[in-house]
């Protein structure tokens, strides 16, 4: 009985270094840190507790909870992330008429076929994330 005793209470002094080493970390990261990766697990926590359909129809959930797997994380990918469309950041107009030389400008044809041509790549990105999506 003595040493059922020991090993629980051994047992439960590793699980509370555990938690204080966690807590220790934690404390230890920069605020903007923390706030930047809140906002990520909570999207992490939400989808784990979603129900999804299995092959047979039925609906199920992760048994491990928010345990992060490696099966997990290849299918929250598949699932959410690599489906999530990106925009291209915008560039500020810039003011005309300091120090423009002529034919310096963009002319309409020239955005034009920039814009197609962003177009086109982020139409190959999303293919490509769509065949890396399938692969996983």
């Amino acid at each position: 009985m003595a040493a059922d005793d020991s090993y629980t209470a051994a047992d439960e002094r590793a699980r509370a270094a555990r938690r204080a080493g966690l807590q220790a970390k934690k404390d230890e990261q920069p605020a903007n840190t923390a706030r930047s990766y809140a906002a990520k697990q909570r999207e992490w926590k939400a989808w784990c507790r979603t129900p999804r359909a299995a092959a047979d129809g039925s609906l199920y959930s992760w048994p491990d909870g928010e345990l992060v797997t490696p099966d997990k994380l290849a299918a929250w990918l598949k699932e959410d992330i690599l489906l999530r469309r990106v925009a291209p950041p915008q560039k500020k107009p810039r003011a005309r008429g300091r120090g423009k030389g002529k034919g310096k400008g963009k002319g309409k044809a020239v955005q034009l076929r920039q814009q197609l041509e962003q177009e086109q790549l982020e139409a190959a990105a999303l293919a490509e994330a769509e065949s890396l999506a399938e692969a996983l």
